[in-house]
């Protein structure tokens, strides 16, 4: 997970904007002090049109929102009425949607990004304070991250369930400011991890993805600054690693890989303890193919 210089949570106007006419299903409530669970969303008003975004489903879209224009947000009151908006401002990342409303829950968010406008992202807003976009999650086995350079670039995966967001996403989304990174796992005796990084970078493509990162704290070894910081990106069909062969075809795993060891949390998924040498899902030279090992934000 990554998340940006945390702020006071405010409430405050908002503004959305250019959201694709009839492409997004939103719920929307006013701003201000008001309690925006799932079962007490506030609709809008004409003399009020200060919207927060609360929760989206792409796939939901209806024969009202294709009437809004390119420049609108398609917008599903709790009444199950539709409104187009005319807006002019949208969230960068998670911790924007945070600080505009502490009460959103954690789902599927539209921001948008430098170069690549409107981008659906999961935003945990749970963990450590909330406010955390999450770029990785592992937990059953249902994705294959054996992957090659163009799918690392572009992303892959069920944003509901286990995926890779894109280095180029990535990438566009930490060059807007300074970001944190945390990386919680889980392994199949419950027992829990975390590590997390005060300063977290990715370069674009013409660095190969290169990884920056500083300001190690958590309950587990540090496998990032002293182990892989300014690595670049390494995929079975492009190796950047220091090791005399490719890394992810020896790990099964796109990463931004030193020597092959430490973590591999883009692994294969072997659900439990494991004799296989590093192609597993670990951590810190563990075994154990950990249940959920990333979210990583």
């Amino acid at each position: 997970m990554c998340r940006s210089d945390i702020c006071s949570c405010i409430w405050r106007k908002v503004y959305w904007s250019r959201c694709p006419g009839g492409g997004d299903h939103w719920t929307a409530a006013v701003s201000g002090n008001v309690n925006t669970g799932p079962s007490s969303v506030v609709e809008s008003t004409t003399e009020n049109r200060n919207y927060v975004r609360i929760e989206l489903d792409q796939t939901d879209v209806t024969n009202e929102c294709r009437a809004c224009s390119t420049d609108d947000l398609c917008v599903t009151l709790s009444s199950k009425k539709v409104q187009c908006i005319r807006d002019n401002v949208i969230p960068n990342d998670c911790t924007s949607l945070h600080n505009i409303n502490c009460g959103l829950p954690s789902g599927l968010y539209t921001i948008k990004l430098p170069f690549l406008n409107h981008v659906t992202v999961f935003c945990d807003m749970d963990k450590d304070g909330g406010g955390w976009t999450v770029f990785q999650r592992r937990k059953d086995g249902s994705e294959d991250f054996y992957r090659t350079w163009i799918e690392y670039k572009t992303g892959f995966g069920n944003l509901r369930s286990e995926f890779w967001l894109g280095n180029d996403k990535l990438h566009h989304l930490l060059s807007q400011g300074t970001y944190e990174m945390r990386m919680d796992m889980e392994d199949f005796d419950n027992q829990t991890r975390y590590v997390k990084y005060s300063r977290f970078n990715v370069g674009d493509e013409s660095t190969k993805f290169t990884f920056t990162i500083s300001g190690f704290s958590g309950n587990v070894d540090d496998c990032f600054v002293q182990v892989i910081n300014n690595m670049k990106f390494t995929t079975w069909d492009q190796d950047n690693d220091r090791y005399s062969s490719n890394c992810a075809a020896l790990t099964k795993s796109g990463w931004w890989h030193n020597y092959c060891t430490c973590a591999n949390v883009n692994g294969l998924y072997l659900a439990g303890e494991t004799t296989l040498e590093n192609v597993g899902v670990t951590y810190s030279g563990q075994r154990t193919s950990w249940e959920k090992p990333v979210q990583i934000g």
